[in-house]
């Protein structure tokens, strides 16, 4: 029987050892440290077994039994830590530092038997079967590691089991099955053992053969269930499908973590020991925002902590564009507001000079028809028509009207009247009608943006070379077009839009655009060294 034992034994040994060596390679997480311990902790436990029962005397018997505990008493804590971390489940850290210490307390009282009566009360050897059993006293220590083992596999079961009753992806429910099994199986041996159902067990510690068959199952989900991998699988592929850009560094400030996106935005990290790139560090100490690929980021920093302290920082580049594309309406409105103000006071303003204009003259043809009816009572026709012909010559001339659409009206006469006042040759065939589709007020202040803008890159030009032409057509359809003299070639962005990098320009072309995209229509501006011209039709 003994060399049966023996060589089980020797064949778990190899097991473990290679098991250790597979969880070695790949440890990268909490998870695969409890699982690495808890295989050395077997393999310490089988080796001090095997000792034992090749002992020859008493005294040899106990000090392989204190080499075994000395993995032995860890077994059940790392495995039910294990099962903790696989699950995902926030243990208290002060449980943990109190299970350390009575664990480690325990172990102190296995390596001082002999001395107290903590753990044995009494030891001795016999023979059994060819094999020397040591037989002994259970003391309060033996009792509490029994009853806190039964406290893991219980504990353990609850959190397995609730995890694989929640999980909905198959692979890690299979995972969690195979290590639920393997539990099971070391917990059944352990439970025989203690019980001494079997009269096997008073000669053979079956719990060993529990640890054997736990180990073959947790290879089996290592090799068949990436045990060791899913975690971080599932970690990798839920972060690498944010829509934010993440990159983590450590205290010193070298990359040690990156998704997709992060990699993407700055290829460079993947270098061995890089460091912080440094856009992304001026974009953190300066303006924040980040453009890649059309879309606007945002920066946010922060420090990272595990339960020791900061171990590093983590740079999030958050996706702002929408946010971005609201606030730049919100400028835009505020913009149109503030035109819609300007133009309206603009118009009282004409109004005002309207009536002025109108009472001025009035009053002057008062006096000139008072003046008219004395010189032809008095028989003077000659010199009355003289008087006529000159005040004819000096009548003012009336207001133009360029449309009947009242608002568009006096948006084009108040910035023709401003681009002749800047020498500027306007040439204008419009026909748009009392009553349009669209919202003639907006429509107004984009008329007027179009044509400060282009009153605006007349003015670089000499004055022979000045020119504005306005066309408008309105049948069910507006089609509006503006062309204007410019000293050099305006720059498009990828879109075919004008843009500018000074800060406050910028937001009259997206007031524009908005209004298009609100009406459903269609703008293309044409850029040429010595003119520019913007086509718009709208809905």
């Amino acid at each position: 029987m003994q060399t049966y034992v023996v060589s089980i034994l020797y064949c778990s040994i190899i097991i473990l050892f290679l098991e250790c060596y597979t969880v070695f390679k790949n440890m990268n997480s909490k998870c695969h440290q409890y699982l690495f311990f808890c295989c050395v902790a077997m393999l310490v436990n089988n080796i001090g077994y095997l000792l034992g029962i090749q002992a020859t005397s008493l005294e040899s018997r106990v000090l392989a039994v204190k080499f075994s505990y000395a993995g032995r008493v860890w077994i059940a804590y790392t495995l039910f830590m294990f099962a903790i971390e696989l699950c995902q489940v926030n243990f208290p850290r002060i449980a943990k530092e109190v299970l350390l210490f009575m664990h480690a307390s325990i172990y102190m009282s296995v390596l001082t038997v002999g001395k107290h009566h903590l753990y044995y009360t009494w030891v001795e050897c016999v023979y059994e079967d060819g094999i020397i059993v040591l037989k002994h006293g259970c003391g309060v220590f033996y009792h509490i590691l029994m009853f806190v083992q039964v406290l893991y596999i219980i504990l353990g079961f609850y959190v397995l089991l609730s995890t694989y009753k929640d999980m909905q992806n198959p692979i890690i429910k299979k995972c969690l099955k195979t290590v639920t099994l393997a539990i099971l199986s070391l917990s059944i041996f352990y439970i025989v053992q203690i019980t001494h159902i079997f009269p096997i067990s008073r000669v053979f510690d079956l719990s060993v053969i529990g640890n054997i068959v736990l180990v073959v199952l947790l290879y089996v989900a290592i090799v068949r269930c990436n045990l060791l991998s899913f975690i971080e699988l599932a970690k990798d592929y839920i972060i690498d499908g944010l829509s934010e850009g993440i990159i983590a560094v450590d205290m010193v400030g070298k990359v040690k973590y990156y998704n997709k996106l992060g990699l993407k935005m700055f290829p460079e990290i993947v270098k061995p020991n890089a460091g912080l790139p440094s856009p992304l560090a001026e974009l953190v100490n300066g303006n924040n925002e980040y453009t890649f690929n059309n879309r606007i980021y945002v920066i946010e920093k922060n420090a990272l902590y595990n339960e020791y302290g900061v171990v590093g920082d983590i740079y999030v580049l958050a996706d702002a564009t929408a946010l971005k594309e609201k606030e730049n309406k919100l400028k835009a409105d505020a913009q149109l507001y503030q035109l819609a103000a300007k133009t309206m006071n603009e118009r009282l303003l004409l109004a005002e000079e309207f009536v002025k204009q109108d009472r001025k003259l009035r009053h002057d043809r008062r006096h000139f028809e008072a003046l008219l009816m004395t010189l032809l009572q008095d028989g003077n026709v000659d010199e009355a028509k003289k008087y006529l012909s000159e005040q004819l010559a000096e009548e003012p001339k009336t207001a133009q009207r360029y449309c009947d659409n009242t608002t568009i009206n006096v948006a084009l006469m108040y910035y023709v009247n401003a681009a002749e006042k800047n020498n500027i040759s306007v040439e204008t065939n419009i026909s748009i009608p009392a009553t349009i589709s669209m919202d003639d007020l907006h429509l107004g202040i984009v008329v007027a943006n179009l044509l400060e803008n282009a009153i605006n890159a007349c003015k670089d030009v000499p004055y022979a070379k000045r020119f504005i032409h306005i066309k408008a057509i309105y049948k069910e359809q507006l089609l509006f077009e503006i062309e204007n003299s410019c000293a050099s070639k305006v720059p498009l962005d990828e879109n075919g839009n004008p843009f500018s990098n000074e800060v406050g320009h910028g937001i009259g072309t997206k007031s524009v655009l908005s209004f298009v995209e609100e009406t459903g229509g269609f703008i293309k501006y044409e850029s040429k060294d010595a003119s520019f011209k913007v086509r718009m039709i709208l809905n």
